[in-house]
């Protein structure tokens, strides 16, 4: 029985080893590349959203003058 408990916790170790490193590797190369693309999104949103408003705006105003 003691051997199986140890043979488990080798494991487990291992296994934490690993997800450490995967863990690493996402902050390190993965979410500077997110941080970017999030960045150029909220930009395209803002832009848009600009775009949209104003079109409305002439819209609404076109439609209050006689």
């Amino acid at each position: 029985m003691p051997d199986k408990l140890e043979y488990r916790v080798e494991q487990l170790e291992e296994k934490m080893l690993g997800v450490g490193t995967d863990v690493k590797q996402i902050l390190q190369n993965h979410l500077p590349h997110i941080q970017v693309e999030i960045a150029r999104v909220t930009t395209t949103v803002k832009v848009v959203g600009g775009l949209i408003i104003a079109g409305v705006t002439a819209l609404i105003i076109m439609g209050l003058t006689p």
